[in-house]
């Protein structure tokens, strides 16, 4: 591995003296005036709804179904932002309700023949699902649909149009339909030239319409649901270098306004992992995946569940348990759909190794590892054809398993392939890979992010785009290099007092603002300070101490590393030596403040001596 300090200089007394060591990482990340990352108001961080085109016509719209109680459909995007959307604009129906300023007969309560939710069966978006389209057309037959976090195409709304059906958007996609502001009316910051803040999901775009109904309704609401919309959008990875988005983040996350049944219900059933609080980081690892387990695998029911819990009246709502223990017994909604999103993120996982088990066989089989990028292409007899919502999460995995890219494509009905791709963002020359993708010529699409993307190709296509990148990539150094914000010998105590001040950071790190890396060289391994500990709780740790005190910390290690790692003492002094990169963190016990690193990745490099 490389390793690369971000920062020019390398005097690290110069850190703890005259800098201020979250000042040097927030300069890193690009933040030209750290006073002002951290001066985060509602005056000067949030902007003006009314700066999203149409957004007056979409709330006055949406308001005048419901005063005039018409039925009215949410289209509930197959995501956590889609849950987290739908949800923000129901509770925030029911609490106008109660206000007394929305019709009675639009009372929510998950059944009313005159207020339908839709949910796709298998993790599509917007219209593009054909039975959803049916399902509007012919069974629910809404005067109003409520599409967001999602759209559709002008020849689908037109459909809809046509049949009587008024339409609001509520997205961030980039999308070419605008809407006529009649009957079809599109908010989107993408398109609204004077709203600054482009890293804002459909649950930001969602909670501004909330804000501006407020304004109409004389109501002081739209707030209620600041915790969702800030797990929406860590969820939806929006960037946080924008302050708008960094400060309604850090705003719906603080404790006191975690009000939600089902996040209150993580908090208290995950309180190993959480510890009472979230952040981005906690959303991101903790609570986002439940979520995405339900899009990629769950049952129409159990995405209903889920969105029932959800909303702010779930803690009054009893359901029959599921569980086998106690099967038929009435229980909390939100205690059953956490058990039920929690069930899923299991079964996700199993159904993961089993994938993970076949690509593996295909890789040894065909010698796929030899390879610059891995190119994984599954026949249609071949697997199950669940395994293809998890093409991304597997491909994630193996990326950082052979630090390569890695692309997964299954074979489909015309012969084509499509799937995903993962490519780490370590090795320089890797950066742009879906654009690199787009560039071979070979690739039907390549869509989504950089570094993560859905691809597709012809059959011929799979070896010849594995044979243009290997060509490519013949005599580039694809070794992985960590860019690190501070690098210090294992021996320097300074680094201890970084360590200690990134500590009491850990709120503010996410996309966009990577939390901070630390290198630290000539650490040495061996007797004395190597220890593989929490075996018995089935949580294997490998610990190494490093000279100036910093424990680093490797969580899921186990004895066959600590073996390869561990030197017999015969008293000459002998260690491995290595660099170690890894992120702050401080472990507190009975008083006592240790320094940590959470190890990202190690190199040994030969033998060092105690003296």
């Amino acid at each position: 591995m490389n390793i690369k300090e971000i920062n020019n200089s390398k005097n690290l007394a110069k850190y703890s003296q005259d800098l201020d060591p979250i000042a040097v990482v927030l300069t890193n990340r690009g933040i030209e005036n750290v006073d002002d990352f951290f001066d985060c108001t509602w005056e000067n961080a949030v902007q003006s709804p009314y700066d999203l085109d149409n957004i007056e016509f979409a709330a006055k719209k949406i308001i005048w179904h419901l005063e005039n109680s018409e039925t009215v459909a949410i289209l509930n995007d197959c995501d956590a932002d889609g849950f987290t959307s739908t949800a923000v604009l129901i509770n925030y129906f029911e609490d106008a309700r109660k206000s007394g300023l929305v019709g009675e007969n639009c009372t929510w309560k998950g059944n009313m023949p005159k207020f339908k939710w839709l949910q796709h069966e298998t993790k599509t978006h917007g219209l593009s699902d054909t039975d959803i389209m049916k399902e509007i057309r012919d069974v629910i037959k809404p005067a109003l649909l409520i599409i967001p976090d999602a759209s559709g195409t002008q020849a689908q709304y037109d459909a809809l149009n046509a049949l009587g059906i008024d339409i609001v958007v509520l997205d961030h996609h980039q999308t070419k339909e605008s809407g006529n502001g009649d009957n079809l009316i599109v908010v989107n910051n993408q398109q609204s030239e004077k709203y600054l803040n482009k890293s804002l999901s459909g649950v930001g775009v969602v909670w501004q319409t909330c804000r501006v109904m407020d304004d109409l309704l004389s109501l002081n609401i739209a707030n209620n649901s600041l915790d969702l919309v800030a797990v929406g959008l860590v969820a939806d990875v929006m960037d946080l270098t924008s302050k708008e988005t960094r400060f309604l983040v850090q705003e719906g996350l603080r404790h006191e306004n975690v009000r939600n049944p089902l996040l209150q219900q993580c908090l208290f059933a995950n309180d190993f992992k959480i510890k009472g609080t979230l952040n981005p980081t906690k959303v991101a690892f903790q609570i986002a995946p439940l979520f995405n387990a339900i899009t990629r695998i769950g049952s129409i029911e159990e995405k209903d569940m889920l969105l029932k819990a959800l909303l702010n009246d779930a803690n009054d709502n009893l359901v029959p348990s599921g569980n086998r223990n106690t099967k038929g017994k009435m229980v909390p909604l939100v205690a059953e759909s956490y058990r039920l999103i929690t069930n899923a993120k299991s079964r996700q996982t199993r159904r993961q190794g089993k994938l993970m088990g076949l690509i593996d066989q295909v890789i040894e089989d065909e010698g796929l590892a030899e390879n610059k990028v891995i190119i994984v292409a599954i026949g249609r007899d071949d697997f199950e054809e669940e395994y293809r919502s998890l093409a991304g999460l597997v491909c994630g995995r193996l990326q950082e398993v052979y630090q390569r890219p890695f692309i997964i494509v299954f074979q489909n009905e015309d012969g084509t392939f499509n799937g995903s791709c993962r490519a780490p963002t370590t090795i320089e020359a890797f950066a742009g890979f879906r654009e690199q993708c787009e560039e071979s010529g070979l690739c039907i699409y390549s869509l989504g992010h950089s570094a993560a993307f859905g691809i597709a190709m012809t059959g011929l296509n799979v070896s010849a785009l594995q044979d243009y990148f290997n060509e490519k990539y013949a005599d580039v150094d694809v070794t992985p290099t960590y860019n690190c914000d501070f690098v210090a010998d294992a021996g320097d105590p300074e680094i201890c007092d970084v360590i200690e001040t990134l500590s009491g950071f850990e709120n503010i790190w996410g996309q966009g603002l990577k939390e901070p890396l630390i290198a630290l060289t000539n650490v040495l391994i061996g007797p004395g300070t190597l220890a593989l500990v929490g075996q018995q709780k089935g949580r294997p740790t490998l610990r190494i101490t490093a000279k100036n005190g910093v424990v680093c910390i490797k969580f899921g290690s186990g004895q066959e590393e600590f073996d390869s790692l561990n030197l017999p003492y015969d008293g000459s002094g002998e260690y491995y030596r290595a660099t170690i990169v890894g992120r702050a963190q401080i472990n507190e016990f009975q008083g006592n403040r240790t320094p940590q690193l959470l190890i990202t990745d190690y190199e040994v490099h030969g033998i060092g001596y105690d003296f």
